[in-house]
């Protein structure tokens, strides 16, 4: 049979004039303007029959409004920051400070105790970095110390200035892992870790450093962490012992890593006493101490990496003084040959003790008789005494003579010479009576 043939085809029923609407909703279009009547739930008709009519209320009840909902305060991260930091804030117990002043400025004096140890104690873990170039970004800082260090607790990384960050560490292990690396390179940059102390000043590097000490056959029954603690208290902290010290695999030295002041004495040995009595002199042994790889420390620069001798700082002042010396030296030399005269206080007590002064032979107005007499009458005072009219003429021009040297030393070197000795300050009042005319 055909194909066509097996096709049902509904036979076509003429649409009536009169015939009823199907209850459809219609297709909107984007022409259509928007009308509040009509709701957009699809379940409900949208037939102007099922939209319900407005009534009004009834004259003895009045209008109900709906208010908007009281609104929310949202508060800021720093004020919830700053809620929990209360919350979970430790107070310290001070000791009410001293104030006083100091070079005209208020100052707080407070106990050392305070200063150093209690507020220090939430520092403890506390270590400093120091990038020795440029300083990279803070992200990039935080993001290569993590993933360079295994840390067991958390880290805080925080900045101070363009050479130095602060890590706030949270446990011992940490802070020992993170030291005895000594350095570490960040985005290329080298940066070295410095333990932190209440004194830290970014101008100076501190002396505090981890070293290794060694302690040659100390006894079998002695490698335990806490024996080699207090066995070297005396010299530093023991931050961690190496692993063979810990698994007992080498018997002939024991190692352990320890944070001292490399600028302090070092201890050689110390006496490891066992008596029943506690006496120093009973039975005992002593115990050998050695470092090893000390780094170098200069007390001058107060720098890591070269001693006093070899400091860069230390030499260029060295240089600095000695051309300052000779440059004074050379002063001097030039102002005695200019004035003729060495710059030694001469008392003025009477004229009997002036006449026996020598003439200043740079005085060019004396001739030689005068010179001649004078000599003269150095050598043998008692002969040929001179006149009280020559005494007088000889009086004034040696005062015009040290006055013209005053003058030249005073412009010179800006009043110091009349304000260095009592003698000086007699000369200058006498210059109105030095130079009169002859």
């Amino acid at each position: 049979m055909p194909l066509l043939q097996t096709l049902h085809v509904p036979p076509m029923v003429p649409k009536l004039p009169n015939s009823p609407v199907p209850n459809f909703p219609t297709i909107s279009s984007n022409f259509e303007k928007f009308d509040p009547k009509i709701t957009k739930d699809p379940i409900v008709s949208l037939t102007p029959s099922a939209i319900p009519p407005k009534t009004k209320p009834p004259n003895n009840q009045p209008t109900t409004t709906n208010h908007p909902p009281p609104p929310i305060i949202m508060q800021s991260l720093a004020t919830r920051l700053r809620i929990r930091q209360v919350v979970t804030e430790t107070k310290i117990d001070l000791s009410p400070p001293r104030r006083v002043t100091k070079q005209g400025c208020p100052a707080i004096m407070f106990k050392r105790d305070d200063y150093m140890i209690k507020m220090a104690e939430s520092c403890k873990y506390t270590l400093i970095g120091k990038f020795y170039s440029h300083m990279p970004k803070m992200e990039v800082i935080r993001k290569k110390f993590i993933t360079q260090t295994e840390l067991r607790g958390k880290v805080k990384i925080t900045h101070f200035n363009s050479r130095h960050i602060y890590i706030d560490l949270d446990n011992e292990h940490d802070r020992a892992t993170v030291l005895d690396s000594k350095r570490m390179y960040i985005d290329g940059v080298f940066m070295r870790f410095q333990v932190w102390t209440p004194t830290f000043d970014p101008n100076y590097e501190t002396p505090i450093l981890p070293v290794w000490v060694i302690l040659p056959e100390l006894p079998w029954h002695c490698f335990h962490k806490e024996f080699v603690t207090l066995l070297l208290a005396d010299v530093g902290q023991v931050l961690h012992l190496d692993m063979a010290f810990m698994q007992k695999t080498r018997g002939s030295v024991a190692k352990a890593k320890v944070q001292m002041d490399i600028t302090k004495p070092r201890i050689q040995s110390v006496w490891i006493g066992f008596d029943e009595n506690d006496d120093p002199n009973g039975e005992g042994r002593w115990q050998d101490i050695e470092y090893e790889d000390v780094p170098l420390y200069c007390t001058y620069c107060k720098h890591q990496g070269h001693t006093p001798l070899a400091c860069p700082i230390s030499r260029r002042d060295a240089e600095r003084n000695k051309a300052k010396d000779k440059e004074e030296e050379l002063n001097k030399d030039a102002l005695t040959k200019h004035t003729g005269m060495i710059s030694t206080p001469i008392v003025l007590t009477n004229a009997v003790s002036f006449r026996q002064q020598v003439p200043l032979e740079a005085s060019t107005t004396t001739s030689q008789e005068e010179r001649g007499k004078a000599k003269e009458q150095s050598t043998n005072p008692n002969k040929n005494q001179i006149s009280n009219e020559q005494w007088e003429t000889q009086k004034r021009r040696n005062f015009k003579v040290m006055g013209l040297c005053i003058c030249f030393q005073v412009r010179r070197d800006g009043f110091h010479f009349a304000n260095r000795d009592p003698w000086n300050l007699l000369l200058v009042t006498q210059l109105s009576y030095a130079c009169l005319p002859i």
